[in-house]
């Protein structure tokens, strides 16, 4: 599997905390009035009000770490309204307020460093709205239950899912005889969102639905197809009474997108409706056992689900043992720590009953290396693989095929792995002269590696973090194109090398010549995906997407809660009529939005003075002041416009399809109309090609 898409398993980080220790699964934390001095690990202090700016005293206060089971801080407002936590572990979190007569409140946010977060939590008044849903004969559904809420408004956004029901002390009972609904109490003047499911209907969102006294919001089910998950005993006859699922509707933001616990019966089934569709991840997971088949697709394959089929897809249980190995690096012979291994089991248990699965392994467990470099793996009894995963190194044999035995005593054979080369060379023009500050990138399908430039001698140095593997057979592809051009002027060139091949990247020569500006994204086409070629056939919903496109109109305005990096506090996008501007949406806690910076910033160092300006757009997920400290750690020197609370920013580019996830680009052109947009133009990536794309409108504007 290639190693962009290796990192598909989750890599959970272990809770470090300092002076606040975990203890008996929660959080140590305190509650004061003011801050105390010299405290290790951030505070996060602040108020809780009601709707109109009071404080509320004596409200419950909680503070749940995202994916550390159990972690909390507890406490109550002071007579002021201030709660106060200390010395806590950096990470993503909820705060939870809650008093006597207003609706609970929800405020996600993010600690780091050592610093303190000030965030207010508003309380408002509860109201309790009412769904009521109907087939397509108008007949009320009962039975129907919620399976997601989102909310939006002054008290911020936050998305709740019903497999975090108990954590947040959510209890919602499904649709009666009528057909209606009551979800728990909101605070008054919120926007929600929510998704049902039933057992015989197909999923249904009701979208935008103000929270307000007597609100009654009606939604209509289709007919969903029936699916029995039927899941086989393991080899001793283990059994299990649920799982998690995950189903993903192609698109994935789809009332048809299922992650949720199901219920396992008696007999061994799960008995679920869903909708008629194309779905691109199948997957059932379970603490102590693998399941499979999964169907973790690969480039565009799908898995259709349609009323003709018989509605029945049999699985296997595995139990989970552990396989201990060693990483070593073969020309020094020490161990290396911080590799990643990657453990695959076999996926066609009964290849019969798997029929559109086409994946021959499934993914299993997945292993970081200690300071002996040895790991241990989770995977199951039977043929299996392990994958070496290291950034920076390779093997002559990354990928082992072993059999595991029941009892956990499996040792694989070493990796034995070694750096990989650098990739070094020159730039020169057409003279031979050495071209200073030529952009250089690594080109290929499946090389995300961010662009440099060439420095006063026009060299460049890159060291690759892997060396891909194929789609399908997960052999090496070690051919590789190097691209170089003139960041302002029609030059370019490019070479293939072989990544393996520690003398041919060693001293590479790109000379450059006269190209126009659209050769660099032309001349490699292949390793785009249909939808990027201008193919709208190859995905499902394209005329859904061209239909609510920005491409051509006015982009929405940036009323931010704040601006920073700029000389006014507050700006406009007609501030930056005129010009092109990038917009880069993320949050603080967006891994990919991180690893796109490098290009981002090299946007902004070489057009803000060629008629190009760079904006970061982060959501409403933390403060603008936690976003000022965490955009001067980054580095981070264009404008920033910090969203409010409620996400209308955000929330009025997802309306158009411009911001399907993070992190998301969208171009606007000097007179203020956007011109690209990934999601909704079937043309090159902006992601992928940014500086290749900006380039070409700097390169042909008058």
């Amino acid at each position: 599997m290639n190693s962009a898409h290796r990192r598909t398993n989750s890599r959970l980080s272990h809770l470090v905390v300092a002076a606040g220790v975990l203890v008996g699964g929660s959080l140590a934390g305190s509650i004061a009035s003011e801050p105390s001095k010299g405290e290790a690990g951030p505070t996060l202090a602040g108020r809780v009000i009601d709707g109109n700016g009071r404080p509320v005293a004596g409200a419950g206060v909680r503070l749940l770490q995202y994916d550390v089971p159990g972690a909390r801080a507890e406490g109550t407002s002071d007579s002021s309204g201030r709660y106060r936590f200390d010395e806590l572990p950096a990470g993503s979190y909820v705060l939870v307020a809650s008093a006597a007569g207003l609706a609970r409140s929800f405020r996600p946010t993010s600690l780091e460093g050592d610093g303190q977060l000030a965030l207010d939590i508003v309380l408002r008044r509860p109201v309790v709205p009412i769904i009521e849903l109907r087939d397509e004969q108008n007949r009320p559904v009962a039975g129907a239950r919620l399976r997601e809420l989102r909310l939006r408004g002054d008290i911020g956004s936050f998305f709740l899912r019903r497999i975090d029901w108990d954590t947040f002390g959510v209890t919602v009972s499904p649709s009666d005889a009528q057909g209606r609904l009551r979800l728990p109490p909101l605070p008054e003047g919120t926007i929600l969102t929510a998704t049902f499911d039933h057992h015989q209907q197909a999923p249904v969102r009701i979208r935008d639905v103000p929270a307000a006294e007597g609100t009654i919001a009606k939604g209509t089910m289709q007919r969903g197809v029936p699916l029995t998950l039927r899941i086989q005993p393991d080899a001793s006859g283990a059994t299990v009474t649920d799982l998690s699922l995950e189903l993903h509707h192609d698109p994935f933001d789809h009332p048809a997108t299922i992650r949720d616990r199901i219920a396992v019966g008696r007999d061994g089934t799960a008995a679920l409706a869903v909708e008629a569709g194309e779905y691109n991840w199948l997957r059932l997971q379970h603490e102590d056992f693998f399941v499979t088949p999964m169907f973790i697709p690969r480039a565009q394959e799908r898995l259709r689900i349609d009323p003709a089929q018989n509605g029945q897809i049999s699985f296997h249980l595995h139990r989970k043992v552990q396989v201990r190995g060693r990483v070593v690096d073969i020309s020094t012979g020490r161990p290396l720590a911080g590799m990643s291994v990657l453990g695959y089991i076999l996926n066609h248990t009964d290849p019969a009953s798997a029929a559109g699965f086409p994946n021959e392994w499934a993914p299993a467990g997945w292993a970081e290396t200690d300071a002996n470099g040895e790991y241990m793996v989770s995977l199951a009894a039977g043929r299996a693989r392990l994958l070496f995963d290291g950034d920076t190194y390779v093997g002559d044999q990354d990928e082992i095929e072993l059999d595991v035995a029941a009892d956990g005593s499996t040792v694989a054979p070493d990796f034995n792995v070694r750096p990989i080369s650098k990739i070094a060379g020159t730039v020169l023009d057409s003279a031979g002269e050495p071209v200073a500050r030529a952009v250089v990138r690594v080109r290929g399908r499946y090389l995300g590696w961010p662009p440099l430039l060439t420095d006063e001698r026009g060299r460049f140095e890159l060291q690759p973090p892997w060396i891909p593997t194929a789609d399908v057979s997960d052999e090496r592809l070690p051919a590789a194109p190097i691209v170089a051009f003139h960041p302002y002027e029609p030059l370019s060139a490019s070479v293939t090398v072989r990544l393996n091949d520690a003398e041919a990247v060693a001293n590479i020569r790109l000379t450059l010549e006269k190209r126009d500006y659209e050769s660099v994204l032309s001349d490699f086409a292949g390793e785009m995906p249909g939808w990027q070629r201008g193919d709208t056939s190859s995905v499902p919903d394209a005329a859904d997407r061209l239909a609510r496109s920005l491409r051509g109109r006015p982009a929405p305005e940036l009323d931010g809660a704040a601006w920073l990096n700029t000389e006014r506090p507050q700006m406009s996008l007609a501030d930056f009529r005129g010009q092109y501007v990038l917009l880069d949406f993320w949050f603080i806690n967006c891994g990919p939005c991180h690893a796109d910076f490098p290009s981002v910033k090299l946007v902004h160092e070489l057009y803000k003075d060629h008629g190009v300006t760079v904006i970061g757009v982060h959501d409403n997920s933390a403060t603008p002041e936690a976003v000022r400290a965490h955009v001067q750690k980054e580095g981070l020197e264009f404008p920033i416009v910090v969203d409010h609370p409620d996400g209308r920013i955000v929330a009025e580019y997802q309306t158009h399809a411009a911001v399907p996830g993070f992190p998301s680009y969208v171009l606007i052109g000097p007179d203020g109309n956007v011109v690209h947009v990934d999601y909704t133009v079937p043309a090159p990536s902006l992601r992928t090609y940014t500086l290749e794309i900006i380039r070409r409108y700097v390169g042909k504007a008058p």
